[in-house]
C-alpha cells in the first residue's frame, strides 16, 4: 500500500517543529495521521536506550487510533520500551502515581485504584457510611469529589450533590481524608497526588522528565487543571521537547474536569512557535462553510478531499412540533440519504446525550426502573455483569464481576460470595459467570429463577440470593427485559434505516450523513436561541457538543430543533 504523503501544514508538525508548541488542529485536519507520522519520523532517529518518547492523548479510543496509523501507515505494529504510547491517565498512573503516590499520600502501601475506568467499585456503601443524612439521601459517593490544585476538596457535578451542595463539606473532607490514608485512590484523586509527588519530590519529576525528554499529548484540550499542571512540572524540571495537539472548540469533557482555557492559554504563550491547521479533509466544503461559523479560530476551514470536491449538498434546519414526530423525520433523512447513494449504515442520527435517544427509537436506554432489593445486594452486578458479557462487552463485564467476586475486605454488612482463596485461577471466576443463565430473550423474572437455581447446584455459591422487588402499583418487575434496567448495548445500526448514538460517542469519527437532533434546552442550561445569542464556543460547552456532531459529516449534514428555534438555528448557522 502507498504511504499517504502529508500536505505542507502537516508536514510543519511533522518534521520542522522542536522546542514547546502547540498544534491548533481543525476538525478533520488529519491530526491523527500527523501526530503518528511525527511518532514514526523520531522513532525512526531514536537512538537513547533507556530514554523514550511518550505519545499521550485523552481516551483509549485517541491513542488506540494513533496505534493503529502507525501500523497501517508506517508498519510499526506495536510500540514498547523504552517508548510510551496511552491515555494521560495511564502515563501518570504507571510512571508517578503507583510507584510513588504513596510518598505524598504518607501510607505504607502501594496506592489502589478505585472506581471509573478502572473498576466499578465505590468505597461508599463498602466500608464508608455517611454520618450525615443528607449525604446518604443524595446517595453520595466519593467518586463525586476529589481535590483540586491546592488541595481542597471538590465537587465533580454541578448538581447538588457536587459543586452546589450546601451542606457541611466535612463528611467529604473526613472520608476523603481516611480514603486516601489507606492507599486508596479515585482516578481524579491519582492525578492530584501525583502532581503533589512531582512538586514535594524534585528529583522524581526530573527523572521523569529524563525518562521521556520528548512528548506528544493528542486531544490537549481535554486536559484538566491538575493534569496540566503536571506537564507544568515536567518542564520546569527539563522537558523542553513538548508537543500539544488539539482543538477547543471540540472540548466536551468538562463533566470529566476538562478545561480547554488551559490549551487556549498555551497557544498564546507559545504563539510564535505554533501552528494552526485549517485544511479539512473530512467534510465537503459546504459543511466547512457552515461550520467554520460556529468555530472560534482564526482563520475558516478549506475542504481538501478530492473525493468531496464535487459534492454540493447544503446543510438544512428541520423543524418538529412534538418528540411524538421525531421517529418518523428520522426515517424520512434515512429516505433522503438513501436516494443520495448514503448506505443505511453510514447514515447516522445524533443526539446531545442519551436520555433523548429513546424518542426517535423507543427502547433504546433503559427506562428509570429499579428492581433491587436491600436484602440481596449482589443482585444488580451479577445481572449487569452477565448482560454485558451476553451482549459482548467483555472488558465491562469483568469490571463488573471482579466488583462481586472480590473481598475488598471492608463489607460487614454485605456478603461476598467468592473469596479470592476459593479458587486458583481467575479463569475459573469467568467460567462461572459463562454457564449462568443468559439475560438474552428472557424477562428479569424469569432470569432469577433460573439464576437461582443455577447457583443453588453449586458448591460454592448455594448461599447466594438473586432477587428482585415484587409486582406493586408502579411496576411488574419480573417482566422488564434487561434492556430496559441497563440500557441496550447498540448505539449503531437498530433501525435498518440508520444508525443511533450521541455526539459523545461518535467523537473522532467521520460519517458520511449526519441528522442531529437536538431539544430546545440543554440540561443545567439556558435554551439554545439564547445560547447562540449569548455565549461562543469558548464559553459553553453546550455549543461545543453541537460543534461536535456537526462536523462529524462528510457529504450530507442535518439539524432537526423544535419549530420555535427554526429561524434562530438559521439565522446563527446563516443557512
Amino acid at each position: 500500500m502507498e504511504r499517504r504523503q502529508p500536505t505542507e501544514q502537516q508536514r510543519v508538525v511533522i518534521a520542522d517543529k522542536k522546542g514547546l508548541f502547540v498544534v491548533r488542529a481543525c476538525p478533520g485536519s488529519g491530526k491523527t495521521f500527523s501526530v503518528a507520522a511525527r511518532f514514526h519520523r523520531l522513532l525512526s532517529d531514536w537512538e537513547q536506550a533507556n530514554q523514550g518518547i511518550a505519545a499521550i492523548s485523552f481516551t483509549n479510543v485517541a491513542w488506540t487510533e494513533i496505534q493503529e496509523y502507525l501500523a497501517a501507515e508506517f508498519r510499526v505494529s506495536k510500540i514498547s520500551y523504552p517508548h510510551f504510547l496511552g491515555t494521560i491517565d495511564s502515563f501518570i498512573n504507571r510512571f508517578i502515581f503507583l510507584p510513588f503516590g504513596h510518598l505524598a499520600m504518607k501510607c505504607d502501601t502501594r496506592p489502589t485504584l478505585w472506581g471509573p475506568p478502572h473498576n466499578t467499585r465505590e468505597p461508599i456503601g463498602d466500608f464508608l457510611f455517611w454520618r450525615q443524612p443528607a449525604c446518604n439521601k443524595k446517595c453520595c459517593r466519593l467518586n463525586d469529589f476529589t481535590y483540586d490544585l491546592n488541595g481542597n476538596v471538590v465537587g465533580l457535578k454541578a448538581d447538588k450533590r457536587g459543586q452546589n451542595c450546601t451542606e457541611s463539606k466535612k463528611p467529604c473532607i473526613g472520608y476523603k481524608k481516611n480514603f486516601s490514608s489507606k492507599g486508596n485512590a479515585t482516578q481524579s484523586d491519582a492525578n492530584y497526588w501525583a502532581l503533589e509527588v512531582l512538586r514535594s519530590f524534585p528529583g522524581i519529576a526530573a527523572a521523569i522528565a529524563r525518562r521521556f525528554p520528548l512528548m506528544m499529548v493528542d486531544e490537549a484540550q481535554d486536559t484538566s487543571s491538575v493534569q496540566m499542571a503536571i506537564i507544568d512540572e515536567l518542564v520546569k524540571s527539563g522537558l523542553n521537547e513538548l508537543m500539544l495537539v488539539g482543538d477547543p472548540d471540540q472540548a466536551i469533557y468538562e463533566w470529566r474536569e476538562a478545561e480547554p482555557q488551559l490549551f487556549i492559554s498555551k497557544s498564546e504563550k507559545w504563539a510564535q512557535n505554533s501552528v494552526l491547521l485549517t485544511e479539512n479533509w473530512r467534510s465537503s466544503q459546504t459543511i466547512c462553510d457552515v461550520t467554520s461559523k460556529m468555530s472560534s479560530a482564526r482563520e475558516p476551514m478549506t475542504a481538501v478531499n478530492p473525493h468531496l470536491a464535487a459534492v454540493n449538498i447544503g446543510p438544512k434546519v428541520f423543524g418538529y412540533q412534538d418528540t411524538a414526530e421525531l421517529p418518523e423525520l428520522a426515517r424520512k433523512f434515512a429516505e433522503n440519504c438513501r436516494c443520495l447513494g448514503v448506505e443505511s449504515a453510514d447514515t447516522h442520527v445524533l443526539t446531545r446525550g442519551r436520555d433523548f435517544l429513546n424518542a426517535i427509537v423507543p427502547g433504546t436506554t433503559p427506562v428509570r426502573f429499579d428492581p433491587w432489593v436491600d436484602d440481596a445486594p449482589l443482585t444488580p452486578n451479577i445481572a449487569r455483569a452477565k448482560y454485558l458479557l451476553d451482549n459482548g462487552r467483555l472488558r465491562e463485564a469483568n469490571h463488573v464481576w471482579e466488583q462481586v467476586v472480590t473481598d475488598p475486605g471492608h463489607s460487614p454488612n454485605r456478603a461476598v460470595f467468592v473469596s479470592g482463596q476459593e479458587f486458583a485461577a481467575r479463569g475459573q471466576h469467568y467460567a462461572l459467570l459463562r454457564a449462568m443463565p443468559a439475560t438474552t430473550g428472557t424477562t428479569l423474572g424469569t432470569w432469577a429463577v433460573e439464576a437461582s437455581q443455577y447457583f443453588a447446584n453449586t458448591s460454592v455459591l448455594s448461599h447466594v440470593a438473586i432477587r428482585i422487588k415484587r409486582k406493586s402499583n408502579v411496576c411488574d418487575y419480573a417482566s422488564l427485559k434487561f434492556g430496559d434496567v441497563f440500557g441496550h448495548p447498540a448505539d449503531e445500526d437498530v433501525t435498518g434505516e440508520f444508525c443511533l448514538g450521541t455526539v459523545h460517542a461518535v467523537k473522532g469519527q467521520s460519517l458520511e450523513a449526519v441528522l442531529l437532533v437536538l431539544k430546545n434546552k440543554p440540561p443545567s442550561s439556558k435554551a439554545y436561541p439564547k445560547l447562540i445569542v449569548e455565549a461562543t464556543l469558548g464559553s459553553t460547552e453546550e455549543l461545543r457538543i453541537v460543534y461536535v456532531g456537526l462536523t462529524r459529516a462528510q457529504r450530507v449534514l442535518s439539524l432537526a430543533v423544535p419549530f420555535s428555534d427554526v429561524d434562530a438555528w438559521t439565522a446563527y448557522l446563516s443557512l
